[in-house]
């Protein structure tokens, strides 16, 4: 009877996937698939933007994404680097002489680009941390290229204007400890016109 029972072969139970698991892993995969997809988006409205001013309209497109309540970080750094592109290349300054259709053009980029700074104000002052402290790097390279290459009427950006604004927004920010110890260490402690400057908002 024992050689019976022994030679009985006794097969092992595989383990069983749940639905519950097999759900998971098919959202996670078409998350991943939404995400990937949404960075080529915004990949290739950035890049139509720089070769030809026929896609304008795609700053409009990106800055419909950025979305302040939930900010999209990743549009919030494309807006960025088209923005300072145009500022670099003197699209955002008035010129003398030109025609009307260019300055309508100009008009408008430069509303859009308030736009821009605007929503990013707003991000300092209400969103999370990790979102605050990405608006504070954005904001300064902002000001730099602005304080470089923009001729409008705040030529200025450290004494009038934007840094005023940011700085304030910083102040008053929402939980935004981090995001003031980030902007007092990477700039404030670090470039004369920006203490300078900023202390001067602060004190006042």
């Amino acid at each position: 009877m024992s050689d019976s029972i022994n030679a009985i072969h006794i097969p092992k139970k595989r383990k069983k996937h749940g639905k519950g698991s097999t759900s998971i892993a098919n959202k996670r995969r078409a998350t991943g698939n939404i995400e990937d997809a949404e960075r080529e988006t915004i990949q290739q409205l950035e890049e139509q933007i720089s070769e030809s001013r026929k896609y304008y309209n795609n700053i409009a497109t990106l800055l419909s994404m950025l979305n302040v309540d939930r900010p999209n970080l990743a549009v919030a750094i494309s807006i960025c680097r088209v923005f300072c592109r145009l500022l670099a290349g003197g699209h955002l300054n008035k010129q003398k002489g030109a025609s009307e259709q260019h300055s309508i053009l100009v008009a408008w980029l430069r509303e859009r680009y308030q736009e821009y700074q605007k929503a990013l104000i707003t991000i300092l002052r209400h969103s999370g941390p990790s979102s605050q402290a990405a608006a504070v790097s954005l904001c300064m390279r902002l000001a730099k290229e602005h304080s470089t290459h923009y001729a409008g009427g705040q030529n200025n950006v450290w004494d009038d204007g934007y840094f005023n604004d940011v700085v304030t927004a910083l102040i008053e920010a929402d939980d935004g400890d981090q995001a003031r110890a980030e902007f007092t260490r990477k700039y404030l402690k670090e470039y004369h016109d920006i203490s300078y400057f900023g202390y001067q908002i602060i004190y006042l």
